[in-house]
């Protein structure tokens, strides 16, 4: 199985579930007892979202490249950033480093496809909201129509993202915005709802929704660990 190289800490939260899903699912592809290798940048958040959500995208991009370049001097053999909106840098980074970026999104729409769902609502922060770099993918790549919610839902939702799932606080009021959210959306024809911020797992379930909901995090990791396995 090949090297497994992390970009995480963006959140550490979301980087705990890339961690978690790639050992079980590893250990279990494997089927020897053996366990993944895993190497693991922890990144400062204020480097990389931070500097995207100031339009400073030149500087996101090149803090992920030496990231990856890290990541690749210490063996990695395919990387992945444990985050969605970082994936709005992954051509620049791609450019810099010998190993495959393992991109969050063709992982997610592969998984959306095998739901055979047509027409998918993506929530995350706003920039994964906003800028077409995520949707594109999706529509041009897969033929996946994919709408947004409402422009009035995303104060509160990055609010919570960074206020409270960032810091592994979990609110019932929080999960019952979120969920209100998603029905919005499947009132406005979604058939599924992607989770296209990785702490926004941490507070919506499966069990929560009435229509299929997609967890990048764990499907980017498994997605990760299949690839790993070729």
């Amino acid at each position: 199985m090949k090297r497994i190289g992390l970009i995480g800490g963006t959140s550490y939260e979301s980087t705990l579930t890339y961690y978690d899903v790639i050992n079980k699912e590893g250990i279990r592809a494997m089927g020897t007892g053996a366990n993944p290798e895993i190497v693991l940048f922890s990144a400062n958040q204020e480097m990389c979202y931070g500097n995207l959500a100031a339009g400073r995208v030149d500087e996101a991009a090149e803090y992920m490249a030496m990231a990856a370049r890290t990541l690749e001097q210490a063996g990695a053999e395919l990387i992945l950033f444990c985050a969605n909106t970082t994936h709005m840098v992954a051509p620049q980074v791609q450019q810099q480093i010998g190993v495959p970026i393992i991109h969050i999104v063709d992982a997610v729409a592969d998984a959306i496809k095998e739901k055979g769902i047509d027409k998918a609502a993506l929530l995350g922060t706003p920039l994964t909201m906003r800028l077409p770099f995520y949707r594109d993918i999706l529509e041009d790549k897969y033929g996946i129509d994919t709408m947004v919610p409402a422009e009035k839902y995303y104060e509160r939702m990055m609010a919570i993202i960074q206020g409270e799932l960032d810091c592994g606080v979990i609110k019932e009021d929080s999960r019952n915005f979120f969920l209100d959210v998603i029905d919005s959306c499947k009132a406005a024809g979604a058939e599924g709802a992607i989770l296209g911020c990785t702490e926004i797992p941490l507070l919506v379930k499966q069990e929560h929704c009435d229509i299929p909901v997609f967890d990048t995090a764990t499907i980017h990791a498994r997605y990760a660990v299949k690839m790993a396995m070729k």
